[in-house]
């Protein structure tokens, strides 16, 4: 049986594609087994019970059996930035579950400290089960933020810097980071967003990776432009690059900006988690 994210008994290390997709195909004959114990026990207490009524001896109290049942839905495979050999693991499994015409099952690749919580068997490497063990979601609702009033490039920076370290994602001095990174370049990527996030140097202060989100409907000044998305990073490793490219595809595109830009909380969630 298999636990919550949170509280992982047996964490699933190395586990080899074949055995994987070989125990789901037995699932079906090993309940056509266990269909056939079950008639011949239910036979030897027929026979039983036919014995104690012909000697008037009563019935015992019957057993009270608890079954739980756990049916897998959602694999992940994981590694240190979920784009690498994870990504392969997820595409390997997907070819051979489709094969087997086994098609219920969701398998997805994520960064090791970012599996979403409705995934029931992480594939990882040895190395890295502690922190799937300990993964956080890559985006809260708390760390979202609509309808914000335009600021200073600084103080939106501090604020959703706060953000990432209330939530639990970095120490407060990763902030500080955060601001000696605009200094270098500017994190605005166009279509009037930007993704301010830490130096090289701030990176021993993320605990987890994760993101946090402001929307200014009016825009807020960012350096010589105006942005209405900003979203603030922290990355651990090399996750933040995996990081990027995600909000990118899904961000850069007009049409999905102006949507988030018009969105409520729970819509922005959705749009940037795949919820």
């Amino acid at each position: 049986m298999m636990a919550e994210r949170h509280t992982y008994i047996g964490l699933i290390l190395g586990v080899l594609i074949s055995a994987a997709v070989a125990l789901v195909i037995a699932m079906p004959i090993l309940k056509f087994m266990g269909k056939e114990d079950a008639s011949l026990e239910s036979a030897k207490a027929k026979k039983d019970s036919m014995k104690r009524q012909a000697k008037g001896l009563s019935e015992p109290a019957e057993e009270t059996q608890t079954a739980l049942a756990f049916r897998v839905t959602k694999i992940a495979f994981a590694c240190d930035a979920g784009m690498g050999s994870s990504a392969m693991g997820a595409t390997v499994l997907k070819k051979k579950l489709l094969a087997a015409g086994i098609t219920d099952i969701e398998v997805i690749h994520t960064p090791v400290s970012s599996i979403p919580k409705d995934v029931q068997v992480v594939v990882t490497h040895e190395e890295l089960g502690e922190r799937a063990a300990h993964s956080k979601e890559l985006l809260y609702r708390e760390n979202i933020k609509v309808g914000c009033e335009p600021d200073t490039q600084k103080n939106v920076i501090r604020k959703a810097g706060q953000m990432l370290a209330e939530t639990g994602y970095v120490k407060p001095s990763y902030i500080d980071g955060m601001l000696e990174r605009e200094k270098s370049f500017s994190t605005y990527m166009g279509n009037e967003l930007a993704l301010p996030h830490g130096v090289e140097a701030a990176k021993k202060d993320i605990k987890a990776s994760g993101i946090a989100v402001m929307i200014f409907p009016e825009g807020t000044p960012w350096g010589n432009e105006t942005v209405k998305i900003v979203i603030g990073i922290a990355g651990v490793g090399e996750e933040h690059l995996a990081i990027l490219s995600v909000i990118a595809d899904k961000m850069l595109a007009p049409e999905a900006a102006e949507k988030l830009v018009n969105a409520d909380a729970d819509t922005v969630y959705e749009m940037l988690s795949d919820k």
